[in-house]
């Protein structure tokens, strides 16, 4: 009987050893269930929308981000005045269409781009989330019926959304700066009042 016993000692070492292998590699981390802490913007202000790479790259120039970004496929560009430029994008990992606004030294001033994920999908998910309040405005999608924007210019982010259902367009990330300012920069894409026209 021993000698069976020790003939079989190094498999049921062995065994016992892959048994608490397994057992330590599949030990599950715990969640973290506080929002992301946020990115520093180049005016040193805290911004909290970190869900997408591009939401980290106002301040940079747009040739770096290209460089940087090289999953970004560049289908259009369009001046908007006031020396600011859009570029658009399709994210040609994810498919979807980013627009990254620059001004007259090719620096990115604002970032345009779909709800990433489900915690943005919903108005009030994505406000909860981010601990987002009252905004500093709400605004109107320019040559759009639907698209209510909530804008928070300390927090550097702005809300696409469909009022009566709250599903989320998109999200405008930008470095916090005055009302006036954003107003300026996103006024091709957003306006103080709904546009009737298209009732």
């Amino acid at each position: 009987m021993l000698n069976r016993i020790k003939k079989y000692t190094p498999y049921i070492i062995l065994a016992v050893a892959l048994i608490i292998l397994l057992a330590v590699t599949n030990t599950e981390k715990p969640k973290e269930g506080t929002p992301p802490a946020g990115f520093t913007t180049s005016t040193g202000e805290q911004s909290v929308v970190t869900t997408y790479p591009l939401d980290q790259t106002p301040g940079d120039t747009i040739s770096s981000v290209e460089e940087t970004h090289q999953n970004l496929e560049k289908v259009g560009q369009e001046n908007i005045g006031k020396g600011f430029t859009i570029n658009r994008y399709t994210d040609k990992d994810t498919y979807r269409s980013v627009d990254v606004i620059t001004n007259e030294e090719t620096k990115v001033v604002g970032v345009m781009r779909p709800a990433a994920t489900d915690q943005e999908k919903n108005v009030t998910s994505l406000k909860e989330y981010y601990k987002l309040g009252t905004p500093d405005a709400v605004m109107y999608l320019s040559n759009s019926s639907v698209g209510t924007v909530h804008v928070y210019t300390q927090q550097g982010v702005a809300v696409v959304f469909e009022e009566y259902s709250g599903q989320v367009y998109y999200v405008a990330t930008f470095d916090p700066m005055p009302l006036s300012q954003f107003k300026q920069v996103f006024s091709s894409v957003f306006q103080d009042s709904p546009d009737r026209s298209f009732y």
